[in-house]
């Protein structure tokens, strides 16, 4: 195995919440694929909300990479 096809099988931080979270990332999802709000006032709720349940902040090239990811169909909602 290549070390990018190492790097494309890792999980995203946003795919290894803990499931007191999980709620938050469906949130994050269905906002993302509505187009409801920009990205950059979504990944703040986002870390805020993942805070509140004592969960470290997602970056923001990790959370847009997700997003472009859940955006093309590649990801499902959690």
């Amino acid at each position: 195995m290549s070390k990018r096809e190492r790097i494309r099988n890792r999980l995203s931080s946003l795919e290894i919440v803990p499931d007191a979270a999980l709620p938050d990332v469906q949130w994050a999802f269905d906002m993302v694929a509505s187009n409801r709000m920009q990205q950059v006032d979504l990944i703040e709720q986002l870390n805020e909300r993942l805070a509140k349940n004592e969960v470290g902040p997602v970056s923001r090239s990790g959370f847009n990479r997700w997003a472009q990811g859940v955006r093309a169909g590649h990801i499902r909602r959690p």
